[in-house]
């Protein structure tokens, strides 16, 4: 099952995060399948999309990033930007 179809990439969806996003926000609408069948139909599309070249070159931080941003969603995982800012920014 598809999610997205198109026939030209759209300038906007050069962004491989930007792509996974969508993607998912997609098949969040699929209530029926489980986690995992919705994370295998955002990786079928994104290589798709992407192609085999660039998808397979890829595909570990696809997965991290896709399994980073359902914990992220789930509260497993809290951001705290004031301390990301201080750790990496001692000298501003």
């Amino acid at each position: 099952m598809e999610l997205a179809r198109r026939q030209e990439p759209e300038e906007e969806d050069e962004n491989i995060i930007e792509l996974i996003l969508k993607l998912m926000k997609q098949a969040e609408d699929f209530v029926d399948k489980s986690g995992v069948q919705k994370k295998a139909m955002v990786m079928s599309n994104l290589k798709h999309l992407l192609g085999a070249e660039i998808y397979i070159a890829n595909y570990g931080m696809i997965q991290t990033t896709i399994d980073f941003i359902i914990n992220v969603a789930r509260g497993d995982v809290k951001l705290d930007f004031k301390k990301i800012r201080n750790r990496f920014y001692k000298c501003c």
